[in-house]
């Protein structure tokens, strides 16, 4: 996405509630091509779903090749994670494709929080990965946000044990739409990471309105005990299409 057009269409989207909600409608419409959202239904905010859909060039895309549908993806994936790849500048080695991003968050519940490991999270935050854990014998501690709604990283930090498998950060915040600031989030993970690995969920990172503002993938690359989880799902209007994936050491 061109730097102009990709902050013309921040502009017009707007993080609060209980979701990452769509507005500018004039300007949406303008960069997908079309008149209209995809669907005449309520949107679902539930779903955070983007009612656009994706991009005219994605549509076209998808068009031209559809005669490949009836083939399965994993053929394909060396080429989607090298592009990845490219577009993190990050190693292919260190690229997961996950069916959407809840698949990676789920498993690595399971890795780091399987047999009778302990995540530490904020609540309210995207459950997927902490409930999945749950199920099969992890222990959740679920820290309080801040009276501002932020992540309260000092609790969090002082819940940290050697039982610690998984810190999850999910930033900006499900629901709260919250962002922390980066160079404390920074020197958190920094400081956790010698102890247990950092998971941080970037699903709502393209709505960031500061172009600046640093993903944690700068930690990844650094070799810090981090995984970090992107998806196709949300600014791409692809959740359907069930793409995600994990970058991490």
């Amino acid at each position: 996405m061109q730097e102009s057009n990709r902050r013309d269409w921040i502009k017009s989207v707007a993080l609060g509630g209980g979701a990452a909600l769509l507005g500018g409608v004039k300007n949406m419409y303008a960069f997908y091509g079309s008149s209209s959202p995809i669907s005449d239904t309520l949107i679902r905010l539930n779903a955070n779903e983007n009612p656009y859909g994706p991009s005219i060039k994605v549509r076209e895309a998808l068009f031209d090749h559809l005669q490949m549908a009836c083939r399965y993806p994993s053929a394909y994936l060396s080429e989607l994670v090298t592009q990845i790849a490219i577009k993190e500048s990050i190693d292919p080695d260190c690229v997961v494709i996950t069916g959407g991003s809840t698949e990676g968050l789920k498993a690595a519940g399971l890795v780091y929080g399987v047999p009778n490991r302990e995540i530490i999270a904020a609540d309210p935050t995207f459950q997927a990965l902490l409930t999945y854990a749950e199920n099969f014998g992890a222990k959740v501690h679920r820290v309080p946000l801040t009276s501002s709604f932020q992540h309260d990283l000092d609790a969090m930090y002082a819940r940290v044990s050697n039982n610690t498998g998984l810190i999850f950060i999910c930033n900006p915040n499900n629901p709260t739409g919250t962002l922390l600031n980066s160079d404390t989030l920074i020197d958190f993970i920094q400081s956790t990471a010698q102890k247990s690995v950092v998971f941080s969920d970037e699903a709502y990172y393209d709505y960031i309105e500061d172009l600046t503002y640093p993903s944690m993938i700068k930690l990844v690359k650094q070799g810090k005990n981090v995984i970090v989880s992107k998806t196709f799902s949300k600014v791409y209007g692809l959740a359907g299409m069930r793409i995600g994936y994990l970058l991490a050491r």
